[in-house]
């Protein structure tokens, strides 16, 4: 009886589950899902195509998931649909993407803060993602400019809440 109770405590320390309340994952993940997800506090590293639950850079009290695709330090360029990492010739494998990407998906550049990750919605024709995320701090008066809202387009490590780990199929 003990051990169940340490167990239930352990687990509700270290999962959590969220529905997910946009389209921007669509394919995986669809509009009134619910995941679990493991607490950042047990989460050691976090990698590419990570799927993450975050505070969004531009309103502190609003959570979003999407997938991680730059890592701290690397220069992400999306160029005719395809993101390249680091000057690769090579585009990401990104397989799970559900539909043709058309829009907006050439001329991005990306220089990932070390204390950041760069994310991008699997839906890319239909998601709030770092694209946009600069412009919308202009548009709400965050930050002055695009070249002031750089810093809103990234997450910061200290904003991810925690890793998906699966979705419950109800």
């Amino acid at each position: 009886m003990k051990w169940l109770l340490i167990l239930r405590l352990i687990i509700s320390m270290s999962l959590i589950s969220a529905n997910v309340t946009s389209d921007s994952m669509n394919g995986l993940l669809e509009k009134g899902d619910t995941v679990v997800a493991l607490k950042d506090s047990f989460v050691w590293e976090y990698n590419r195509y990570d799927i993450v639950i975050f505070k969004s850079p531009v309103d502190d009290n609003e959570l979003y998931i999407k997938r991680i695709i730059g890592l701290p330090g690397e220069r992400v360029v999306i160029k005719n649909g395809q993101v390249y990492i680091n000057a690769s010739e090579t585009p990401l494998e990104e397989n799970y993407l559900p539909d043709k990407w058309i829009i907006d998906n050439n001329g991005y550049t990306f220089n990932v803060p070390q204390d950041s990750y760069l994310l991008l919605g699997d839906n890319r024709n239909d998601s709030e993602d770092a694209r946009y995320w600069g412009e919308i701090a202009v548009e709400e008066g965050k930050a002055q400019d695009i070249n002031t809202a750089e810093q809103y387009r990234y997450v910061k490590i200290k904003d991810i809440y925690a890793k998906m780990l699966f979705k419950i199929f109800l």
